[in-house]
């Protein structure tokens, strides 16, 4: 495990250095997931291009990155908000061909990759206490 995904190293709700490391480097999943089921909103997974159909659906598995799209369009994740291409442009380097994209995911595809891939190093459960702080940071 990477010793940032340390669940000891955060403090349950405060939005601190090691809570932004943990949610913006590895734990992103739990993060969205939290949110997606306090909100409704939908599940968005930055992704390689060739992994987002076209009907705008990612494909399942890994992402590069996993956010919630609020209401107005806007990518919600531990930073804020962020316009869609704003986010797709940040993970271009870090997609296969170089070329990111977003899709619509769903909760089934961050808990294969999350909790059955990755064994869950931030517990879920640890990720609800976020949500209100992130919600407040991303107006």
């Amino acid at each position: 495990m990477y010793e940032h995904l340390n669940p000891d190293l955060l403090t349950p709700g405060v939005l601190d250095a090691p809570a932004i490391e943990a949610f913006s480097r590895g734990a992103c999943g739990a993060l969205a997931l939290a949110i997606h089921r306090s909100t409704n909103w939908p599940i968005v997974a930055i992704t390689d291009h060739h992994n987002v159909f076209e009907d705008g659906k990612a494909g399942g598995g890994s992402a590069l990155h996993w956010v919630v799209q609020r209401p107005d369009g806007l990518l919600i994740d531990v930073n804020g908000a962020h316009l869609i291409n704003d986010l797709i442009e940040a993970y271009d380097g870090d997609a296969d061909d170089g070329i990111a994209a977003a899709g619509i995911s769903t909760e089934a595809d961050i808990v294969e990759w999350y909790i059955n891939n990755q064994d869950e190093p931030i517990p879920i459960d640890i990720a609800d206490t976020f949500v209100d702080a992130v919600l407040r940071n991303a107006k």
